[in-house]
Parts: C-alpha cells; structure tokens; sequence
C-alpha cells in the first residue's frame, strides 16, 4: 500500500520540469577601471563602466538603474552585462541614469539583490567657446 502511494506521488510530477535557475547574486560592484574613478569607488560618470563581482551572473543579463521621473512615474533604464576577460563582468552606464542602487535580472526574469548606492555624476560638455560647440542646424 506504501509502495503503491509512492508511486503515485512520483508519477504526479511532470517529467519535463526544469529545475529553476539560480538567481544571481552581486557581491561587489564599482567603478571601472580604476584610472576613470574618483576615490570613491561607487562614484561613476555617466557613460561610464561598472564591474560586477558575484555569483549566477551570466553575460547579456540587464543590469536596472534608476532612471528619471517622467510625469510622476519612475522610468528603469537597462544596460547590457558584458563578460570582459580579465577584468569580469561590466556594464556601461546611461547617460540618463540617476544615482541609486542597481540590481542584475536574468533572461528569465530571476533579480538579484539591490547593490549599491551607486552615485552618477554628470559629465561637464566641454567646448572651445566658438560658434561651432554643441548641436546645431547649419544652412547653406
């Protein structure tokens, strides 16, 4: 009767079922590479590269960054994970990100842990003082 119980809770279980992936995990993240950084290593231009450090991550997963606040609303912008040997996984920052904390999410929709406060500072547009600095329409 045991026997016979057993069996019919094995047999309940689908035999296509995939084990559930690991989410990923951060267990540090900063500035990269150091020669661009500041002192603080959690303070990146905008534009500039992240280093993630952790576990599960896999390249081409989205790295989440607080993005602006659009008519009440807060918008995620996505950067691409890249595997760049030796110096691990980076992602670039967006132009448009704001200071806050990141996560990693999966392909499958598995998060991470929040890492951070990552702080952004902008990057200062530099010109020469001329006419011909920044966009423009030029008629001819």
């Amino acid at each position: 009767m045991l026997a016979l119980a057993a069996l019919s809770l094995t047999a309940a279980a689908p035999a296509s079922a995939k084990p559930r992936t690991p989410a990923p995990k951060i267990s540090s993240v900063r500035c990269w590479p150091v020669s661009a950084c500041t002192s603080d290593p959690h303070t990146v231009r905008a534009g500039g590269r992240l280093r993630f450090r952790g576990r599960n991550l896999k390249h081409g997963m989205q790295v989440r960054f607080q993005g602006t606040v659009i008519a009440g609303k807060k918008t995620a912008l996505v950067a691409k994970l890249r595997l760049r040997r030796p110096d691990g996984f980076v992602a670039t920052v967006p132009t448009t990100a704001r200071s806050g904390r990141v996560r990693v999410v999966s392909p499958t929709g598995r998060r991470s842990n929040l890492a951070g406060p990552i702080t952004i500072v902008s990057t200062p547009v530099k010109g020469t003082g001329t006419a011909l600095d920044g966009n423009g329409v030029w008629i001819w």
